[in-house]
């Protein structure tokens, strides 16, 4: 082979040139990578604070709901308890006018009054056991209402998890991808 019509200048150049352009493309590679990894780090913020909201939000309107009906529990316990107490009061006052009044009917308003006193007992039971009712009705709905926040939080949780894995996968194929590229040049530099 005859070496003398080989021109090593142009030889030397196309050599710097495709090491200046490999060196030139290993920059944007690496300023591309850095800028995607800036990116993947805001999002993540981003969607970290969103979720951070949301959740505190989520708290929020559950304890204000909590605190509005367990306020309206002990109003109504307290109004009913008020009420029966308030009666029962008055109820013992009519009786024992009623016995004073009627002293001369003993035997007849003897009936007459055990016959009453059954009736308004009987009522106060029925306005006990509504009241029981009642109680138990919103017990059950505050227990509800925390079932109901509890599972608002594990949803959070669920999401904020998805979130940082879908991440993570993100991450792992720039990098991936990255590096398959950085391959992909040396292949093409050397070959």
């Amino acid at each position: 082979m005859d070496i003398s019509c080989f021109n090593f200048e142009t030889f030397a150049g196309g050599k710097n040139f495709v090491q200046n352009f490999w060196a030139r493309s290993f920059q944007v590679v690496m300023l591309s990578i850095g800028s995607e990894s800036n990116h993947s780090r805001a999002l993540s913020k981003r969607c970290h604070g969103f979720l951070s909201f949301t959740v505190q939000l989520h708290k929020a309107s559950s304890n204000a709901a909590l605190e509005e009906v367990s306020a309206l529990a002990s109003s109504n316990s307290c109004s009913i308890e008020e009420f029966l107490d308030a009666r029962a009061v008055e109820a013992n006052s009519v009786f024992d006018d009623l016995r004073d009044a009627l002293s001369s009917h003993q035997g007849e308003t003897a009936h007459l009054a055990r016959e009453l006193r059954q009736r308004f007992t009987s009522s106060i039971e029925h306005l006990i056991n509504t009241s029981e009712t009642i109680h138990e009705f919103l017990d059950k709905l505050l227990e509800e209402s925390k079932s109901l926040e509890m599972h608002a939080t594990e949803v959070d949780e669920i999401q904020l998890k998805s979130i940082v894995e879908f991440q993570k996968a993100y991450e792992e194929q720039l990098k991936s991808d990255a590096e398959k590229l950085i391959a992909d040049m040396t292949t093409l530099v050397s070959g």
